[in-house]
């Protein structure tokens, strides 16, 4: 239950209210966003999709990074139904480590994941551990996909084609990589969704557990939007997170410096 109060709290500004098991015939409930988003779910396949692998290649071109090894963002969170946008300050470092820092008037809570690890941080020290389902699929899976160790040999790639979004056509990628615990099935499986006009990623949704300690299974999805070139980079300065349908919180991003490099001690547990 605990867990669940802390994703409420950094994912959620309402009450959870409704889960569902892993299994693509359940009835999922949701709440106003998210209905017309595919269950994600493991393809079978053993390789990757050549068309796949070029959408990747594709993002990379569209975006104009080269040679990512992380970024700092600053900008304000907006919690869904809350009356003030507090600051909040996003660091990413390769492929593998995030931080979101969010100032309250009591201090500073922050999420930290990095691999498979995840945890967060209360300004009164509380310390709350996530699944590695939560962490791999972090809060800005971007940076994974800039990153050029990935895929890695293990990651398995499926094009699934055109699928109609919120009235807009998206390409959906299946994206398969091998668990690490036991706290799901064999693998972690995320949608990513690009639009096939800009090659720009849009979302990317998985069905995890937050916690090993929780049977339950969460849609959770993530929204990229406000594409803005700056120099020769092209990357999105808004970030909307929702869970079951619920959406939690908005992160508009001021400034990004691709040149900020976060110490990989600001990652740290």
């Amino acid at each position: 239950m605990l867990i669940r109060i802390v994703a409420t709290f950094f994912l959620v500004s309402a009450a959870i209210s409704s889960s569902a098991q892993f299994n693509p015939s359940n009835f999922r409930i949701y709440g106003t966003a998210d209905r017309d988003i595919p269950t994600p779910t493991h393809s079978a396949k053993v390789g990757s999709d050549p068309s796949a692998l070029q959408q990747f290649i594709e993002f990379m071109k569209a975006s104009g990074v080269s040679g990512w090894k992380g970024m700092t963002a600053q900008g304000m969170i907006s919690y869904e139904g809350g009356a003030q946008s507090l600051p909040a300050r996003l660091y990413l470092r390769d492929s593998t480590a995030t931080r979101l820092d969010v100032d309250r008037p009591g201090g500073t809570d922050s999420m930290i994941l990095r691999e498979n690890l995840g945890v967060f941080k209360s300004s009164d020290q509380k310390r709350i551990s996530f699944s590695s389902d939560f962490a791999q699929f972090g809060i800005a899976i971007f940076s994974r996909l800039l990153s050029p160790d990935y895929p890695t040999g293990n990651s398995v790639l499926t094009d699934r084609g055109i699928v109609t979004i919120g009235g807009a056509s998206l390409r959906r990628i299946s994206l398969d990589d091998p668990a690490t615990d036991v706290t799901g099935s064999a693998w972690k499986s995320i949608d990513l969704y690009f639009d096939p006009a800009t090659n720009y990623l849009s979302k990317s949704t998985s069905f995890i557990r937050l916690s090993s300690a929780d049977a339950a299974f969460y849609m959770v999805s993530v929204t990229y939007e406000d594409y803005r070139k700056d120099g020769n980079t092209t990357l999105p300065h808004r970030i909307v997170h929702s869970l079951n349908g619920n959406i939690d919180w908005t992160y508009q991003i001021d400034t990004i410096d691709l040149s900020s490099i976060p110490d990989l001690s600001s990652f740290s547990f």
